[in-house]
């Protein structure tokens, strides 16, 4: 069985002041499309966002393994890609 749930990584230091304290700020379901044994699936993870307790940036803690701008994990991106090459082929 084929299941592997992005990877959650919490912030090392603050983007504007490079502190590395934390304040735990909030959670939040995050939902992604994902292709797993033949099957299209969405899964939920939990992410959790970071304040700053020096300048009080905020950030969410950071997704390996699924893309954040299309919620698509990185396996649904290559099968898309794998059946665009196929039908490529098929066409000529």
């Amino acid at each position: 069985m084929e299941v592997s749930l992005p990877l959650l990584i919490a912030p090392l230091q603050c983007p504007s002041c490079g502190c590395t304290k934390f304040h735990k700020d909030e959670k939040r379901v995050h939902s992604y499309h994902d292709y797993i044994n033949d099957h299209f699936e969405i899964v939920q993870v939990e992410r959790r966002r970071y304040r700053c307790s020096n300048c009080g940036t905020k950030q969410w803690d950071s997704v390996c393994g699924a893309s954040r701008h299309l919620r698509k994990t990185y396996r649904l991106l290559l099968w898309e890609k794998s059946m665009k090459n196929t039908k490529k082929l098929k066409l000529t």
